[in-house]
């Protein structure tokens, strides 16, 4: 895995932008960053393993910012066949001093009209506050975990190695990832005269 900042890019030429708060964890070995040499890399969604919004503090505004963005990702098109990648944001400091966090992203993501069963950003991290995931653990049904109940200043370790676990998964479970799907169509090109 590698990580990045950049534009994702799907097989129908739609971009997701991302600012240089975001983090892109990718697999190399599915499909390199395309010019990685440049200022802003290049990265075919089917590589694209994870997307992590990095906040300072955690305001509202934020977190409905960090769910568009999740829901902007999700909406990508990819003809691979295996698991979409995680969408996730995580905090150094919160407005919510008491509320959930939890709570706060199940608000803003009911505002927004997301009616999946799969929530847009499936990690929410505030360090030394809390840390959720929603997904499986051992062979529990598929449902939210605070992953440090007793111990709040594990939250970002508690995060940084729920996410290794996961893209990993995500990685192997991936098949059918070509870069051809992502060529250009060059039909109505036209010659220089």
């Amino acid at each position: 895995m590698e990580l990045g900042t950049g534009v994702i890019v799907d097989e129908k030429g739609t971009r997701r932008q991302v600012n240089e708060d975001d983090i892109i964890i990718y697999a190399p070995d599915l499909l390199p960053a395309v010019l990685p040499l440049v200022e802003r890399n290049i990265f075919l969604l089917d590589a694209v393993v994870a997307h992590i919004e990095v906040k300072s503090t955690l305001s509202p505004d934020e977190l409905n910012a960090a769910v568009k963005s999740a829901m902007a990702v999700r909406g990508l098109v990819s003809s691979y066949v295996g698991m979409r990648e995680i969408s996730a944001v995580f905090a150094y400091n919160s407005t919510a001093a008491v509320r959930s966090e939890l709570v706060r992203l199940e608000e803003q993501t009911t505002k927004l009209g997301w009616n999946e069963p799969i929530p847009p950003l499936s990690f929410i991290c505030v360090d030394q506050k809390e840390c959720y995931m929603h997904g499986r653990i051992g062979d529990s049904p598929e449902t939210w975990f605070k992953l440090v109940p007793d111990a709040p200043d594990d939250s970002t370790l508690a995060f940084i190695s729920s996410i290794a676990s996961s893209v990993n998964k995500i990685r192997d479970s991936r098949e059918f990832v070509q870069i051809a799907r992502f060529v250009y169509d060059t039909s109505k090109a036209e010659p220089v005269k």
